[in-house]
């Protein structure tokens, strides 16, 4: 008999695979049951929020940088930009620079959001929440961690 806790539905769907695997290789018979408690998504998504936020962030400053230099080509006079906007024009090559250095950094903490959403329903026996996926995406292309926490507390339906 084993226990494995931890709040990464990830990690204990890795750790079930691995000795499901073993255990098939070897012919071993064994049973394994797992216990989702949905309380844990919240505190692995509070883990990664930082991370994803400043990443999403930065991502849409990115694609603003060009734009709002055309317009003050075009323009000259910006005073009416909000300071955001000055800012994100003023910083522009810093920010094309930071974007440029992790360009796959948003794409691999959706990944990981995903994936843990994906192994939370499979190991609650879902074999398949492909459909609820596109949905996720635009959880995560408009991300907050409200929105993602409420997106994981929402049943699957079939």
């Amino acid at each position: 008999m084993a226990v494995f806790r931890s709040d990464s539905a990830t990690s204990i769907f890795v750790v079930k695979n691995v000795i499901s695997q073993e255990a098939t290789t070897r012919k071993i018979q064994l049973q394994i049951n797992c216990d989702v408690h949905d309380e844990t998504f919240e505190n692995v998504l509070m883990l990664i929020d930082p991370k994803l936020t400043l990443q999403s962030l930065l991502t849409q400053q990115v694609q603003l940088v060009e734009p709002l230099k055309e317009i003050q080509l075009q323009e000259g006079n910006i005073d009416y930009f909000s300071p955001d906007l000055r800012d994100i024009l003023a910083n522009g090559a810093e920010i094309e620079h930071q974007y440029k250095m992790q360009p796959q950094r948003l794409k691999f903490l959706q990944n990981i959001i995903i994936n843990l959403y994906t192994h939370k329903w499979r190991l609650k026996g879902y074999q398949s929440i492909d459909h609820r996926l596109p949905l996720l995406q635009q959880v995560l292309d408009n991300y907050t961690l409200e929105s993602l926490c409420e997106f994981f507390h929402e049943p699957v339906s079939i």
